[in-house]
C-alpha cells in the first residue's frame, strides 16, 4: 500500500517539473552506430543520445529528440529549428555556424583494408589509392580538402563502406575507429583489419553543438559534462555502448549482468528516492552550483594555459614516436606555417619540413627514437606558400611505464632572423677582409714604390757624407739624410699599424736575456740624451729571471718608442726605465716596465687621445717635435698582444710615467749564455755621484755580488769618506767616481786621491761625456766607463781593477778581412740607381760585381759562370726574383753544384715577403732602403764572416 502511495506521489510531481521549462529540441542522426541509431521503437538511441540525456538530467533540462539523416539535422540546427546536436566533429567551417562544448569523446579515423592486402603504414600511403568513405562524414571533407587522393567512392553509411570493401571494392575504407570496430563485429566481416596511422579529422573528438550565440546553453552542457565525468556516469554510458569493442571496455556478458543488476537497483532506488526527492533536489542544486563554480575556475585556468601554450613565441608540438604523426601543436606552429591547427594535426611530421633537409630530418627523428631526445638540430620548415623557416629543434620524450617512448615534446625556435644576420655578418666580414686585403696590398705597393727611390736617396747621402765636403755642404747632406730617415720611419709606422689591423702580426717565441736588450736600448738613445744633458738609465726592482721566452723584437720596439718619446719631450733631468717582476707561476712571468721622464708632461684630458692612431696631445707638438702619432698606438696594441695594457700617469711640467705589463715564459739557461754574477764578498766599494738614482742603480747592480757598497753624494763627501775608512783601518778596495759633479768634479776628486794618501785605490770614472773633445785630454789616462752603465762591463772593469789586469786589445776580426777577399757577385736589379749604389758601397772592397736588369738575365749568367754570392732584387720585369732564385737552386741541385749564398733585396716590408724569399731559396732577406754597413754586414754573414 505504501509503495503505491509513493508511486502516485512521484507520478503527480513529474508533470509539474517538466512543465517548468520548455523542452530542448535535440537532433540525432541515423546510421552512425553505436554513437547514434534508431531503436526498434523508432526513437533516438545510442551513446551520444544517452550522454546528452544524462547531461540534461543533472542540469534539470527536459529534452525531446528529433531523428533524421545527418544533413537534415545539421541544417535544422543552422536554421534554428532545433537547439542542439549531441554528436558533431569540429572544423573551422562549422565553427562559423555553431558553438561547441569541450570534446566529450576522442575519436579518429583509421584505414581498414582486406587481410593480405597492401598495408597502410603512413599517411603518404593513402595517395593514389581508391578510398571508400561515408559522404556525410568529416573524413570525406578531409580527403577533398587535403587532396590526399583523387579516387574517392562515397557511401551512405560506415556499414556500407565496410561491406563494399569486404566484397572487393576499393583499396581501403577510411572510417571512424569506434564505429568501424562495432560494425565489423556485428556484421562479421572477418576478412577486414585495421591498418595504418590514426588520422584526427574530428577536431580532437566529438562534441555537443548548439546554435551560434547560445553560449548560455553551451556553458550549461559543459557543466553537465564535467559533473557526469566526475561522478563516473560518463564511464558507465561509455562501457554500455563500447565495451564490446574498445580495449578499455568490458565483455558483453558483463554488460548484460550489470544491466540486470542496474534494473533491480533502479527499482529499489525509485522506492527509496521518492522519500528523499525534495532534500536531494536541494543538495543537487547546491552541489551543482559548487561544481559549476569549480568548473568555471577550471575552464578559466585551462584557458590561461591554452593561451600561454597557443601564443608562445616558440612553436610546440607532440609527435608520435611510432608513426611520426603530429598529435598536438600550438597556434604559433599554425600561424608560422600558414595552416590551421586542424590541418597540421594528424599529418606526418616530415610533411612540414623543407625538401632540401629531409635526409637530415629522418636522421634526427631516428636519433630521437633511439635516444629519446634531440638537442639543437638546425633544420628548415616549409610554409604553405613554399617559403623556408630556419629553426632550432629541441625535443624530449614521454615514455610509458616500461620505458617505451610514446611521443615527443618538440620545440622549434625560429632562427630565421638570426641566420639572416649571421649571413649578413659573414658577407660584411668578407667585404671587410677584402677591403683590408686591398688596403694592405695598397700600403705594400706604396711602400715598395717609396722605398725604391729612398734606397738611392739615403744610400747616396751616406756615400756623399764620406767624401770631402765643406761645412755648409756637410750640413746640407745631413739634412736630407735625416729627412729621408724620418720619412722611412713614418712609412714603417704606417706599415706596422696596417699589419696590426689586418691581423698579420704574429709574435715570436724565442729565448732572450733582458739585460743586454735594455743595455742596447740605452746605448742607442744615450747620444741624443747626453746631447740634451739628460741622464738615461734602467733599473731593476727586485730579482728578474735570467732567461725569458718571448718576442724580444716587439718588446724592443715598444720600449724604444716610449724611451725615444721620453728623450724627445724632456729638456732637463732624466729618463729612467724601471723593470720589476709582478708575478711568477707555472713558468709564466708577468713583468712590469715603467718609462719615467721629467719632461713637459701631458694634460689629463689629452692622455687617452695620444694612444689613438695619428693622435697627439697638441697640434703644436707635431710642428715642434715631428712624428706621425702612430708610435704609442702601435706600442699599446703590441702590449695587448703580449697580455697586458699600456697606461699613463702624467701632469703638465712634472713629467710622465708610461707603464705596461706583459706575460712571458721563463726560458732555459741552456738556450743562451746568461750573465754570471762575480763573487765580491769582503770587498768595500765607494760610489761617489751627486745623482741619487745613479747611486741606487749601481748599488742594486752589486746587490747579489756580496760587496759592501757605501755612497757619497758629492766629491767632498767622497774624500772625507775615504779618509775616515783609512783611519778606521777599513780602506776601500775601489772607488767609482761620477765625472760631472758640482763643486769638485770627478777629475778633481781623482787628482786629490792620487796626490794624497789614497793613490793606491783603483778608480773607475763614470761619464757620458767621453766623446766630448774638451774632456778627452783630461781623462786620457783614466779608467773610463761610459754611461749608461752596463752591468757586465762594470763588473769586468771592477774585477780588472781589483786584480790589476787589463783586457788585451781585441784582434782584428776575420770578417773585416773578408771585405778584401776577392768575391765574384751577381747583382740583379731593374733600377739602375740601385745597381750604382751597390757598386759604390763595394768600392773599398775586393768584390767583382756583375749586374743585370731582370731575373731571366740573372739566371742565364748563373748557368754560364760560377759566382760566390747572388744579390737578387725581388720585383723585376720579365722574371721576378722569386722565380729566378727557385730556378737557380734547381740548377745547382741538377748539376751537383755546392749551394752558394743568395741574398734577397726588396722594397716590400711585409713579413710574408721575407718568408717567401726564404722559401724561394734565399739565405738572407734585406729590406730597402739598404745602408752600406747593413749590406756589407749581410755579405760577411752570408759568406761565413761572422
Amino acid at each position: 500500500m505504501a509503495l503505491s502511495v509513493v508511486l502516485m506521489v512521484l507520478t503527480s510531481l513529474l508533470p509539474r517539473v517538466v512543465a517548468a521549462d520548455d523542452a530542448l529540441l535535440v537532433g540525432s542522426e541515423v546510421g552512425y552506430p553505436p554513437f547514434a541509431i534508431v531503436n526498434s521503437n523508432g526513437e533516438a538511441d545510442g551513446f551520444s543520445v544517452d550522454l546528452f540525456k544524462a547531461v540534461a538530467e543533472v542540469m534539470g533540462l527536459p529534452v525531446i529528440f528529433r531523428v533524421g539523416p545527418w544533413d537534415e539535422v545539421r541544417h535544422a540546427l543552422e536554421k534554428g529549428e532545433i537547439d542542439a546536436l549531441p554528436l558533431v566533429s569540429y572544423s573551422t567551417e562549422r565553427d562559423k555556424l555553431f558553438d561547441y562544448t569541450t570534446p566529450h569523446t576522442v575519436s579518429y579515423a583509421v584505414a581498414f583494408v582486406r587481410k593480405g592486402g597492401a598495408p597502410i603504414r603512413r599517411k603518404v600511403d593513402l595517395r593514389g589509392r581508391t578510398i571508400l568513405v561515408m559522404q556525410s562524414d568529416a573524413t570525406h571533407d578531409y580527403l577533398k580538402k587535403n587532396q590526399v587522393t583523387s579516387k574517392i567512392l562515397a557511401t551512405k553509411t560506415v556499414a556500407d563502406s565496410l561491406r563494399r570493401l569486404a566484397s572487393g571494392e576499393g583499396d581501403l575504407a577510411l572510417v571512424p575507429r569506434l564505429v568501424a570496430l562495432l560494425t565489423v563485429h556485428e556484421l562479421g566481416l572477418t576478412n577486414l583489419e585495421s591498418s595504418g596511422p590514426k588520422i584526427d579529422v574530428y577536431g580532437h573528438g566529438y562534441r555537443f553543438a548548439v546554435r551560434e550565440g547560445n553560449s548560455h546553453l553551451r556553458d550549461q552542457l559543459n557543466q553537465g559534462l564535467s559533473i557526469i565525468k566526475a561522478t563516473g556516469r560518463y564511464d558507465e554510458i561509455y562501457d554500455k555502448w563500447f565495451g564490446i569493442v574498445d580495449p578499455r571496455g568490458v565483455p558483453l556478458q558483463k554488460i548484460r549482468r550489470y544491466g540486470l543488476m542496474a534494473g533491480v537497483g533502479l527499482f529499489f532506488l525509485m522506492l527509496m528516492g521518492v522519500l528523499w526527492t525534495w532534500a536531494l533536489r536541494r543538495q543537487v542544486k547546491l552541489r551543482t552550483q559548487e561544481l559549476t563554480r569549480a568548473n568555471q575556475a577550471l575552464i578559466r585556468s585551462e584557458a590561461r594555459y591554452a593561451d600561454l601554450y597557443d601564443f608562445s613565441p616558440d612553436m610546440y608540438a607532440s609527435v608520435d614516436a611510432a608513426t611520426a604523426i603530429i598529435k598536438q601543436c600550438n597556434q604559433t606552429v599554425a600561424d608560422n606555417l600558414g595552416y590551421t591547427k586542424e590541418e597540421i594535426i594528424g599529418r606526418e611530421i616530415f610533411e612540414l619540413y623543407h625538401p632540401d633537409c629531409l635526409d637530415k630530418v629522418h636522421q634526427v627523428f631516428q636519433t630521437f627514437v633511439e635516444s629519446g631526445e634531440i638537442q639543437n638540430a638546425e633544420l628548415q620548415l616549409k610554409r604553405r606558400d613554399g617559403r623556408q623557416i630556419d629553426v632550432n629543434l629541441n625535443a624530449t620524450s614521454v615514455k610509458d611505464d616500461q620505458g617505451k617512448i610514446l611521443y615527443s615534446r618538440s620545440c622549434w625556435v625560429d632562427i630565421t632572423h638570426a641566420k639572416r644576420m649571421e649571413h649578413a655578418l659573414r658577407k660584411a666580414k668578407e667585404a671587410a677582409d677584402r677591403a683590408n686585403e686591398a688596403k694592405s696590398m695598397f700600403l705594400s705597393n706604396m711602400s715598395h714604390e717609396i722605398r725604391t727611390p729612398m734606397n738611392s736617396v739615403i744610400g747616396m747621402a751616406q756615400l756623399l757624407e764620406e767624401t770631402p765636403l765643406n761645412k755648409r755642404q756637410m750640413g746640407y747632406v745631413r739634412i736630407f739624410k735625416a729627412a729621408g730617415e724620418a720619412l722611412l720611419s713614418i712609412i714603417n709606422d704606417v706599415l706596422d699599424m696596417s699589419k696590426i689591423e689586418a691581423g698579420q702580426v704574429m709574435l715570436e717565441s724565442v729565448p732572450f736575456d733582458l739585460e743586454p736588450l735594455m743595455d742596447t736600448l740605452c746605448d742607442i738613445l744615450s747620444p741624443s740624451a747626453h746631447d740634451k744633458g739628460l741622464e738615461i738609465s734602467w733599473q731593476r726592482i727586485g730579482p728578474l729571471p735570467s732567461v725569458l721566452q718571448g718576442d724580444p723584437s716587439r718588446l724592443r720596439q715598444i720600449l724604444l718608442n716610449l724611451m725615444s718619446n721620453a728623450v724627445k719631450f724632456t729638456h732637463k733631468g732624466e729618463v729612467r726605465v724601471k723593470v720589476s717582476t709582478a708575478s711568477m707561476a707555472n713558468d709564466q712571468v708577468r713583468l712590469i716596465f715603467s718609462v719615467i721622464d721629467t719632461g713637459i708632461g701631458i694634460p689629463f684630458e689629452k692622455q687617452e687621445v695620444i694612444f689613438d692612431p695619428f693622435g697627439q696631445a697638441d697640434a703644436s707638438i707635431n710642428r715642434s717635435h715631428g712624428g706621425t702619432g702612430l708610435g704609442l698606438s702601435i706600442a699599446r696594441r703590441y702590449v695587448k698582444m703580449m697580455g697586458g695594457d699600456l697606461t699613463l700617469e702624467s701632469k703638465p711640467k712634472q713629467g710622465s710615467c708610461f707603464s705596461f705589463s706583459i706575460v712571458l715564459s721563463q726560458g732555459s739557461a741552456q738556450d743562451i749564455n746568461p750573465f754570471t754574477m762575480p763573487d765580491l764578498h769582503g770587498k768595500r766599494i765607494l760610489v761617489v755621484d751627486d745623482y741619487d738614482v745613479n747611486r741606487i742603480i749601481i748599488k742594486e747592480m752589486f746587490q747579489e755580488t756580496g760587496a759592501e757598497i757605501i755612497e757619497a753624494a758629492d766629491g767632498e763627501e767622497g774624500l772625507r769618506e775615504v779618509e775616515r775608512a783609512r783611519e778606521e783601518g777599513h780602506p776601500y778596495h775601489i772607488v767609482l767616481l761620477d765625472f760631472r759633479m758640482p763643486k769638485l768634479n770627478g777629475v778633481q776628486v781623482a787628482n786629490c786621491l792620487d796626490a794624497g794618501y789614497a793613490a793606491e785605490i783603483p778608480i773607475l770614472m763614470l761619464t757620458s761625456d767621453i766623446l766630448r773633445a774638451q774632456h778627452q785630454s783630461l781623462v786620457a789616462q783614466m779608467n773610463i766607463i761610459a754611461k749608461p752603465i752596463k752591468r757586465g762591463e762594470l763588473f769586468t772593469r771592477v774585477e780588472e781593477a781589483l786584480s790589476g789586469k787589463k783586457t788585451p786589445p781585441s784582434e782584428p776580426q776575420q770578417s773585416e778581412d773578408l771585405l778584401q777577399t776577392p768575391l765574384r757577385i751577381l747583382l740583379a736589379d731593374d733600377a739602375k740607381e740601385n745597381r750604382m749604389l751597390v757598386h759604390a758601397f763595394s768600392r773599398a772592397t775586393a768584390f767583382t760585381i756583375d749586374d743585370v736588369e731582370n731575373g731571366q738575365q740573372a739566371l742565364d749568367r748563373f748557368r754560364e759562370q760560377r759566382y760566390d754570392l747572388v744579390l737578387m732584387d725581388i720585383q723585376m720585369p720579365v722574371m721576378d726574383g722569386y722565380t729566378a732564385l727557385q730556378a737557380m737552386r734547381s740548377f745547382e741541385k741538377e748539376h751537383g753544384r755546392e749551394p752558394i749564398p743568395m741574398i734577397a733585396l726588396t722594397a716590400y716590408a711585409m713579413e710574408e715577403e721575407r718568408q717567401r724569399s726564404l722559401a724561394a731559396g734565399a739565405n738572407l732577406h734585406l729590406g730597402k732602403p739598404i745602408k752600406k754597413d747593413q749590406l756589407l754586414g749581410a755579405i760577411r754573414d752570408a759568406c761565413g764572416g761572422g
